[in-house]
């Protein structure tokens, strides 16, 4: 337990810590509001990018739990994650060096001022880079992955491969205490290393980076002397030969009076000295020790705070939802939106860690030195970093401006057109609407479509045929019949006379007059707002249907936000020659091995009775993914769920949803909707 004192201090660097975070918070979440808005808008595309180069590089479609190994250790995947690693521990110095200057400010009992101190990090960023100290690349990736230890908590159950994770730790019993070994052990050299970290960014200097500079200089400079002087000395030795001689006979007359006082002044600093670096490591124990049940108090409140704003959030949603008069619908919205939800909150929980974190590790230091009566003195250094550059100012002007224009743009384009980063299979697993949504409405209809997406499905099936004329329609059959009444064969009919067609009466009244669409219609319809899932029924190669079917989609540049399917590998193979960015899938009733390595198949869609634990697993160990038709049952969806399918396709995605999505953590949120409804 500790003592009063220890937790009157302990209070104490709480409080102050409490009050650097609010001192000036409207100023802190406008520069931090900045600080993300760059951030995203430079790294997502970059992220993209590599990713979508790592998938070609590594021949994989995904990137699965079973295969991410083997990913990893591929020599070039290998090089694009240092880099990564550079960039992003980049960005994430950047991030410390602005915390710790707006606090430092507040701490010296300046006024922040965010733009100042948004560019004077700025500076220091490039100051480190210049100066090449890029040893604080892994200590600000250690800092920062420590400091959000409540982000893994959230997440854990929540991205695929943390589920992979934790399927191990419990198939070892080893593996949590090794874990947890692991954490405390990097948590202690974090500690360790910290105020290192904070001495650098703040005073400019690492004592032990100091040192070794100095002695290098020190020699450098000895060494310049001693050339300098040499040809000089070479020119005397013949002179102070005979002296040498004398003095060395000096020397051992005196040598033996000496031994005895010089043993006994050594003893002695030798004492003083193993004294002196005792208390020094004793000091640091204790300042480790400290810090380490600050860390452990301070992130406790963080997970507090946390999950009691994670349940508020979650709590007013239920409320709004409360309003939808079906059930099954409000649990799916509500689901669908806590689902969305959860990755700003991860990127909340995230800035929040890291805000106050670094405060408490900022006011650490600052205590530590004034309790050792030490002096800080700011570095400024960086300041003059561009005092010989106003030549070349519009330069860098015009340069800046252009590289953001770029970035804007292709920043815009993922936003609208989507990219390689939706298709990463570490999350949970998608729900694609079969035809439209079949279930209550006319099949392969925009009025299917449309309550498609009312039902919260994540991707939208459609079945793509080909009019007499050439017209890319939506129809799953190949005769009209069944859904219009008309007994005539599609590639036979002009779509003048199918736009005239009642595709909507064979199911109810209510639908009479519905239409059938044109594959155009449905991607007006559904651009920016939901995937689809186009599957081909293909007859020959004369109708072009591959061909008109890849042209609209480059037309619409909706290569990210489309997949194709078919029977046929044929279909597949003249996809993926005319551009192979576009997702594709094998509709089949067997998985044979060889069409593992088939290049021209991204994933497989079975029917759903056929995946079984040991099929999912040897698809994603060879980098697809694996979809599953047409799952409506309870049961079924418990048991695609548990095997780890990566899309599902149901008739009813809001009750897919519902089953799939009902994680524990929500289970008091949902009951308590339940009960709001009824």
């Amino acid at each position: 337990m500790l003592h009063r004192k220890d937790r009157n201090n302990k209070k104490r660097i709480y409080k102050n810590t409490i009050s650097l975070l609010f001192q000036h918070s409207f100023s802190l979440l406008f520069g931090q509001g900045i600080f993300m808005v760059i951030s995203i808008l430079l790294l997502t595309p970059f992220l993209s990018f590599v990713y979508h180069l790592a998938l070609s590089v590594s021949g994989y479609s995904y990137i699965t739990v079973n295969n991410i190994g083997l990913f990893l250790l591929n020599p070039l995947i290998m090089i694009m994650l240092i880099i990564l690693f550079v960039v992003i521990g980049l960005f994430l110095l950047y991030e410390a060096c602005y915390l710790v200057t707006f606090y430092s400010l507040i701490e010296n009992g300046e006024k922040p001022k965010q733009l100042k101190i948004l560019g004077s990090s700025l500076k220091k960023l490039l100051f480190i880079i210049i100066r090449r100290n890029f040893t604080l690349l892994p200590m600000v990736w250690l800092i920062v992955i420590l400091s959000n230890i409540p982000l893994f908590l959230f997440i854990i159950k929540r991205v695929r491969i943390f589920w992979f994770i934790t399927e191990t730790m419990d198939d070892n019993p080893f593996t949590l205490p090794i874990t947890a070994v692991l954490t405390i052990l990097l948590l202690w050299l974090m500690l360790r290393k910290l105020f290192l970290f904070l001495y650098y960014l703040i005073e400019g200097k690492i004592y032990s980076k100091t040192n070794k500079s100095n002695r290098k200089k020190d020699k450098s400079d000895a060494k310049t002397v001693g050339e300098n002087t040499k040809y000089h000395n070479s020119n005397i030795k013949a002179d102070i030969s005979d002296t040498k001689k004398v003095i060395k006979n000096i020397e051992a007359d005196i040598i033996d009076a000496k031994k005895d006082k010089g043993n006994k002044k050594s003893n002695g600093s030798n004492t003083k000295t193993d004294s002196f670096k005792s208390n020094k490591n004793i000091n640091k124990i204790t300042t480790t020790i400290r810090t380490l049940f600050y860390f452990i108090g301070w992130n406790i409140v963080i997970i507090v705070v946390s999950l009691l704003l994670y349940l508020l959030t979650m709590a007013i949603t239920a409320l709004f939802v409360a309003g939808i008069p079906d059930k099954s619908l409000a649990i799916a919205t509500y689901l669908s939106i806590n689902d969305n939800m959860n990755g700003y909150f991860i990127a909340g929980i995230f800035s929040i860690n890291t805000i106050a974190n670094f405060a408490l590790y900022t006011h650490l230091f600052f205590q530590y030195k004034k309790e050792r009566n030490e002096n800080i003195t700011v570095d400024t250094s960086a300041d003059n970093l561009f005092i010989n550059v106003d030549a070349y100012k519009n330069i860098i002007r015009i340069a800046v401006a252009i590289i953001a224009v770029m970035n804007f743009y292709f920043f815009y384009d993922i936003v609208r057109n989507g990219s390689p980063l939706d298709y990463m299979n570490l999350d949970r697993i998608r729900v694609t609407s079969h035809r439209g949504f079949s279930r209550y409405v006319p099949e392969n209809t925009l009025t299917a479509v449309e309550k498609a997406m009312e039902e919260q499905a994540d991707s939208i099936e459609v079945d793509v045929r080909v009019t007499k004329d050439g017209e890319l329609v939506l129809l799953h059959d190949n005769n009209l019949k069944r859904t219009t009444g008309v007994n005539k064969k599609i590639w036979n009919v002009d779509y003048g006379e199918v736009s005239l067609l009642d595709a909507g009466s064979w199911m109810d009244e209510a639908y009479a007059g519905t239409r059938i669409p044109t594959l155009r219609e449905v991607f007006e319809l559904c651009k920016g707002k939901v995937n689809l899932n186009l599957d081909l029924k293909y007859r020959s190669a004369a109708e072009g249907l591959v061909e008109k079917v890849v042209a609209l989609i480059e037309e619409y540049e909706m290569e990210w936000q489309c997949v194709i399917t078919s029977t046929s590998l044929t279909v597949l193979e003249n996809v993926k020659e005319l551009n192979p960015d576009i997702r594709t899938g094998y509709i089949t009733y067997q998985i044979y091995q060889g069409y593992y390595n088939n290049g021209n198949i991204d994933f497989f869609s079975i029917k759903s009775n056929l995946a079984t634990k040991t099929v999912t697993r040897e698809v994603h160990k060879n980098g697809k993914a694996i979809h599953v038709w047409t799952v409506n049952s309870e049961n079924e969806l418990e048991r695609m769920k548990m095997i780890g399918v990566d899309n599902i396709i149901t008739d009813d995605p809001s009750y897919a949803k519902e089953v799939l999505y009902q994680e524990d953590s929500n289970r008091f949120l949902v009951t308590l909707l339940k009960i709001m409804m009824e």
